[in-house]
């Protein structure tokens, strides 16, 4: 385990020893993997840097990186998390930036008013509030068309191209990448939108063998899940101020950490 101080020890990144997954990535290539962001642009940022440190020191590939969704709400830098990842769709590694099921909701608001309620519920207040739509004004029902005018007002051309891009999955090697997961059962070309963005128990716990192993996020945990099936990644970063990464090559992962510096 290797660790490395951040912004002047506010956080630091930790970086485990590999574990053998029994799955395979094709030779040369290798992919680092985000867990759910939830508006923690400072994490995402340390992250970002300890993954330029890696490659400046490992051995040159074919590299990815795939964001498991859930960029936003609950965390109060929501804005600022689709700013930096829509700026950086061009870096000089592949990026791959998945739907998650909150961005599913800010998409349904953006096209109607009276997605407001369902999205609020799950923390899209924040996202609001980090596009300076005050939070007096998102209490106000009688307001609820100004506000959202006013959103889509605020909301730039390329937050808007992002959001519609995002993909519903990815597959490399043996691995399966998605927000939510998969439901037991049926074949990978005949799985539902609705279960990759919203399924969890009827996924976690199944021990169906998939063929692939599945990397997702959505469900959080106190620490990266390894399960014969599944890898999971969300490790409640607005609420633990832990973000997660793995890093796949061949038939390894190391887990990548990013936290404040006392935890």
């Amino acid at each position: 385990m290797s660790i490395t101080d951040l912004k002047a020890g506010q956080l630091r990144a930790v970086v485990h020893k590999p574990i053998k997954t029994g799955r395979l990535l094709p030779g040369g290539r290798r992919i680092y993997v985000v867990g759910d962001i939830h508006g923690q642009l400072d994490l995402l940022q340390a992250l970002s840097a300890e993954i330029e440190r890696l490659e400046a020191v490992l051995d040159a590939a074919h590299t990815h990186e795939v964001f498991l969704g859930d960029y936003i709400d609950r965390g109060p830098a929501s804005a600022g998390v689709v700013d930096w990842l829509a700026a950086r769709t061009c870096s000089r590694r592949m990026r791959i930036c998945l739907r998650g099921n909150h961005e599913w909701l800010m998409q349904a608001f953006i096209a109607s008013p009276d997605a407001f309620e369902a999205w609020r519920s799950v923390g899209g207040g924040a996202t609001l509030a980090s596009y300076g739509i005050p939070r007096q004004l998102q209490g106000d029902r009688s307001a609820l068309a100004r506000m959202w005018r006013e959103f889509l007002l605020k909301v730039p051309q390329e937050h808007m191209n992002f959001l519609s891009k995002l993909w519903q999955f990815y597959q490399a090697g043996d691995y399966f990448f998605v927000h939510a997961g998969l439901r037991p059962g049926l074949r990978l070309e005949a799985q539902s939108e609705r279960d990759m963005l919203w399924i969890r128990s009827e996924f976690l716990d199944s021990n169906h063998d998939f063929g692939v192993t599945v990397v997702h996020g959505h469900s959080p945990a106190r620490d990266v899940v390894f399960r014969p099936n599944r890898i999971g990644l969300d490790t409640g970063a607005y609420a633990t101020g832990l973000l997660s990464c793995i890093m796949l090559e061949s038939d390894e992962a190391t887990v990548i950490q990013v936290r404040p510096a006392g935890l």
